[in-house]
């Protein structure tokens, strides 16, 4: 297995020389087998390792088990051990997702802020040919297009998946071989998700029904359709660039209608995908039927249009059609929020909830962007959210002008308006999704701790979108 892994490696340039790579290790036997790869081939690469271990809170002491168990063989490896402990029950029904939805969202957002702090190049999964079987099966079920259907890639962005070409059967063989000791998770074995019922019943019938090699067929095909779709999208975004007329990134775009209903509607639907993430960071919520309503607008009238999740709106305008970005007005506002009571932010459009606890009773979960906690006790005014007034400042590592602020962390002029504040009378505690003060941080005096969390709209991380998260 060994062997295969290196060449999947070297097959999909995974990894350079000197590369600073963060594993994500639960401690199950798939993880721990990448990590005991990985750390045998850090000598010959000279790597740099970081392991992220996330407890998501739903196991009890079974839990607590796993991150002590990865923590110690990092200790044995000297490897660099970082824990992110979630409440991923709660996560997931705050932002209305499954758990397994939920998780997935947290982890990678753990993962992708080891990155940055880290400096590292890659992100290492240590998903398998099984994985790749079971979310074929998962999406065709679902529904979804080519693109779903190609499944796992073996690279995308910073994410790497070395033992994409490994069956389960292998890596526990491999783990048997090095003696490398692993954790079963007990979620594993129960059918209360979709991806364990896949795995539990509905492949082991298809082996024993109909082929037995099932799981490597289904990750062929996925190897041949994720090739197919590499393809397809590059005509289609060729072909996207010969019918934009103008493009506003974040805003909206404007594409030349008749060049459009000139084109197969397989290219036609795509090119239309694309003006949606144009506009969009996803396609969350962006169905068939969206995407067949929006080529209907083609033949229509001129100043028809419809709305498409996301506050998203497709215009026919004689020639052209726009799709664009809901405008509003943003006025100046200022909100007092009580403790345990959501609010609604009519001009953010959303519901911000303030919660007070007794720091030994608080699990911090506030690795979110919109979700943080504070030093309840250094807060000496009412709490408000407002956006910002002249003279604003917030203090980091010294005090700063927060027009300074937004000029660091590239925040574009005309949206430096909408950014809300959660402010201490004239002090800020919070830049919400940019950063918050140091001057109210929790820390060994504290004993009050209040979470503040914003109720957003999340970005769906599947696969078979634009940010993937799986």
């Amino acid at each position: 297995m060994l062997h295969k892994v290196k060449d999947t490696i070297d097959t999909f340039e995974m990894i350079k020389y000197k590369d600073h790579i963060v594993m994500g290790v639960s401690g199950g036997a798939d993880s721990m087998s990448l990590l005991h790869i990985l750390y045998s081939m850090q000598r010959e690469y000279e790597l740099e390792l970081t392991v992220v271990h996330i407890h998501h809170g739903l196991r009890g002491i079974e839990a607590d088990e796993d991150a002590d168990f990865v923590r110690d063989i990092c200790s044995q490896y000297h490897i660099p051990y970082v824990l992110y402990r979630f409440d991923i029950g709660q996560e997931a029904k705050l932002r209305k997702l499954t758990e397994e939805e939920a998780g997935r969202m947290m982890r990678y957002t753990a993962f992708e802020e080891v990155l940055q702090k880290k400096s590292a190049q890659k992100i290492a999964v240590a998903h398998t040919t099984n994985d790749q079987a079971e979310t074929l099966l998962m999406r065709l079920m679902r529904g979804t297009g080519l693109q779903g259907l190609g499944g796992i890639p073996p690279v995308r962005g910073p994410i790497i998946r070395p033992l994409i070409d490994c069956t389960r059967e292998e890596v526990e063989t491999y783990c048997k071989q090095y003696q490398v000791l692993f954790r079963n998770d007990s979620s594993n074995h129960t059918a209360r998700y979709t991806r364990n019922k896949i795995r539990i019943h509905l492949i082991p019938w298809l082996q024993k029904e109909l082929n037995p090699t099932v799981v490597d067929i289904l990750s062929q095909t996925s190897i041949l359709l994720q090739e197919e779709e590499r393809y397809i999208d590059e005509q289609t975004q060729m072909l996207f660039e010969q019918v934009l007329v103008v493009r506003q990134e974040g805003e909206a775009v404007e594409l030349h209608i008749p060049k459009l209903l000139s084109m197969h509607p397989v290219l036609r639907k795509r090119i239309l995908r694309k003006a949606i993430l144009c506009v969009r960071e996803s396609l969350k919520d962006i169905g068939f039927g969206h995407i067949v309503e929006m080529e209907a607008l083609l033949q229509k009238q001129t100043g028809k249009k419809m709305s498409l999740p996301g506050k998203i709106f497709a215009e026919k305008q004689y020639d052209i059609l726009k799709v664009y970005r809901e405008t509003i007005v943003h006025k100046g506002y200022s909100y007092e929020i009580q403790e345990d009571s959501p609010l609604f932010i009519v001009e953010l459009g959303q519901y911000v909830q303030a919660i007070v606890y007794p720091k030994e009773n608080f699990t911090d979960f506030s690795h979110s962007v919109y979700t943080k906690t504070f030093d309840y006790d250094k807060i000496k005014n009412a709490i408000q959210i407002r956006t910002r007034l002249t003279g604003d400042r917030i203090q980091l590592r010294g005090n700063k002008k927060l027009k300074d602020f937004f000029i660091d962390e590239k925040v574009p002029r005309d949206r430096r308006d909408k950014v809300p504040l959660v402010t201490d009378g004239q002090q800020i505690i919070w830049v919400v999704g940019y950063g918050k003060s140091r001057a109210y941080e929790v820390d060994a005096h504290t004993k009050r701790v209040i979470q503040i969390s914003f109720f957003t709209e999340i970005v769906d991380t599947r696969e078979d979108e634009k940010y993937p998260y799986s």
